[in-house]
């Protein structure tokens, strides 16, 4: 017997009950499928939180954040040692991933989670902060013979700053006093010194005279390459000391041979104070070589013993009076020789 071939509407008709009869009895265990059982609408996010600075190091330490941009819960993760996060667990959406570490400025991105699909990857940089990690700021009252004026104040500022971004990463360093209209000048990098900055302002050089700084707040700032900035604490003026230390003897250049006493006149303060005594070698006129130095000397005490050898030629040495907060004045040049 002949067959003959089914109509193709039919054939369709037929294939369409059959397949339907299949998908029915198949199992749907792919994770991917929407149809199966298995199917997690969640997706990954997954990334590191490195240095911006080279080499780009994992920043230990850091909280990664990942929150909803239209409200609902934060899912948080602590970094591993070499800086990697993975937040799992994820509904589809639209993320604000924020990355936090002490010591460094926060960063954040915008992540999309669209489950089900591959591990979004998120690399994020963080700058590494700047700090002040000490400072000081003190007055001091200089007498001299030459040049004119012979007594004038200024005002020294000292800082040390930090960056674990390297102090290549510092740009500035400023004084800023707020009071008077947000006065700001820089300090200059300390040869030899990691991370040192100092400024030596003379009167002309502030907004007001040294008397009209008492009891004005003042700070100072550093700032990095990429324009975050740390300010020190608070600091203010708390005194300048008027009354001048003299020198008596040796002076005039007066001839000496170690051991010799170098003595000064008694002062008597309304505050504690201590006596610093240095010594310099002059070897021309207006140059000077730093020789010996002596601080923490007892107020009652106007006397100390020298007795260190010398070079022939002639020195000069001064002696000051320094209150506890390190603002001092400086008694006028006194000078003898060595034969």
């Amino acid at each position: 017997m002949r067959l003959r071939p089914l109509p193709l509407a039919l054939l369709a008709v037929v294939l369409a009950v059959v397949l339907a009869g299949c998908l029915d009895d198949a199992e749907r265990g792919n994770p991917l499928d929407p149809l199966s059982e298995n199917y997690v609408d969640e997706g990954e996010v997954a990334g590191a939180v490195v240095r911006a600075s080279r080499p780009s190091e994992g920043v230990p330490g850091a909280t990664v954040r990942l929150r909803p941009t239209e409200g609902g819960a934060e899912l948080v993760d602590a970094v591993g040692g070499d800086g990697a996060f993975r937040l799992g667990g994820v509904p589809p959406g639209t993320y604000t991933l924020t990355a936090e570490a002490p010591g460094y400025a926060s960063a954040d991105t915008t992540v999309e989670v669209a489950a089900p699909q591959p591990t979004v990857g998120v690399v994020l940089p963080l700058n590494a902060l700047p700090s002040v990690t000490e400072q000081n700021v003190h007055t001091e009252r200089i007498n001299r013979f030459f040049p004119l004026p012979q007594t004038f104040s200024r005002l020294v500022v000292e800082a040390t700053v930090s960056d674990l971004d390297g102090l290549g990463d510092v740009a500035s360093v400023d004084l800023v006093i707020p009071d008077f209209d947000g006065f700001r000048a820089p300090l200059l990098a300390v040869t030899g010194t990691e991370g040192g900055f100092a400024r030596t302002f003379l009167e002309e050089e502030l907004p007001v005279g040294l008397q009209d700084f008492l009891g004005h707040n003042l700070y100072i700032e550093v700032t990095d390459q990429s324009g975050a900035t740390a300010r020190g604490e608070d600091a203010h003026v708390t005194r300048i000391v008027e009354s001048i230390p003299l020198a008596s003897s040796p002076i005039g250049g007066a001839p000496v041979t170690p051991p010799f006493a170098m003595t000064w006149q008694a002062l008597s303060l309304p505050y504690a104070f201590t006596w610093r005594v240095e010594v310099f070698y002059v070897p021309v006129p207006g140059q000077s070589v730093p020789v010996f130095e002596v601080e923490g000397i007892p107020s009652t005490q106007t006397e100390l013993v020298f007795t260190e050898d010398l070079v022939s030629g002639n020195y000069q040495w001064f002696v000051s009076a320094i209150d506890a907060f390190g603002n001092l004045a400086r008694s006028v040049e006194a000078g003898f020789s060595v034969p």
